[in-house]
């Protein structure tokens, strides 16, 4: 429901204007189709959360749509002694009251019940974020401006390499040549393909801009490291699990565990980024 409104740019502070395909079609055009006017507002829905929101969105289109699960370590767990994936199981008999849910190696075949899992990692995880809340936001700062630059860098690359093609594009656009006019024509692939990049840079260092900018990454913060294990559902520790644990390796014989985090809690955010400079590097 929350995601539906967040479509709603008006929830977001912007104008929308134009916005139905015609007057017998109320079907909304696409996103760009129609006249914008942004930051028109206040925005009603505050940017953290339609930022955690997106993301909770990416996570069921990730690791399915069922995400109050018993298993909440599902997806990320890995077997110490065979780097492989756990797998979820229920090994409750079928007249059975008590269940057995476990996690399991496919490999070793060793398994440990959920709940004795859940009860290490967790608290570790929870005494891990109580006492290093401070030092994860100066990381988080860090690798957010680390991102920023490498991004203007590349947005720098980018307005270069396109002023050149735009100069090549001169001496060959009226030619009669066939050779010079398929040079045209792979001189226009590149120039549309730099700035489409160019404008996905740009949105991305806007975003980073919005989350430094303000008190969006304090809230965001404090939402996250004011929350206690004892009082959380299945759902929001599934959800918390995913938005800061980037891989747990469990030790299936003596139940030791090491927890690998995420760099940052913006987990799309960095995933975009990591594939716009992948594609300029090409």
């Amino acid at each position: 429901m929350i995601d539906k409104i967040l479509q709603n740019l008006f929830y977001q502070g912007h104008l929308t204007w134009n916005v139905r395909k015609s007057h017998t079609n109320s079907a909304r055009k696409e996103l760009g189709q129609f006249d914008l006017f942004e930051n028109f507002h206040e925005p009603i829905i505050p940017q953290h959360l339609e930022r955690i929101v997106k993301q909770m969105k990416s996570f069921k289109n990730q690791f399915g749509r069922n995400m109050d699960t018993p298993f909440t370590l599902k997806d990320l767990l890995v077997c110490k002694n065979c780097d492989v994936p756990l797998i979820s199981k229920n090994f409750t008999p079928g007249k059975s009251k008590r269940e057995k849910l476990v996690y399991r190696c496919v490999n070793c075949k060793k398994y440990v019940e959920v709940k004795k899992v859940h009860e290490i990692v967790l608290k570790k995880f929870f005494e891990h974020i109580s006492k290093n809340s401070a030092v994860m936001k100066r990381e988080v700062i860090s690798t957010l401006k680390s991102w920023k630059k490498i991004l203007k860098q590349k947005q720098d690359n980018v307005h270069k390499t396109l002023q050149h093609v735009k100069e090549q594009e001169r001496y060959v656009l009226y030619s009669t040549n066939l050779a010079e006019r398929e040079f045209a024509n792979s001189i226009a692939i590149t120039q549309n393909f730099l700035s489409e990049k160019g404008t996905e840079l740009g949105n991305l260092l806007d975003q980073i801009e919005q989350i430094l900018d303000g008190n969006e990454l304090e809230t965001l913060f404090s939402r996250f490291f004011d929350l206690k294990n004892n009082s959380l559902s299945e759902l929001e520790l599934r959800s918390l699990s995913l938005f800061f644990i980037e891989k747990v390796e469990l030790n299936l014989s003596t139940t030791n565990v090491a927890i690998q985090y995420k760099l940052t809690p913006f987990v799309d955010l960095e995933k975009w980024i990591s594939q716009t400079t992948a594609d300029l590097a090409m």
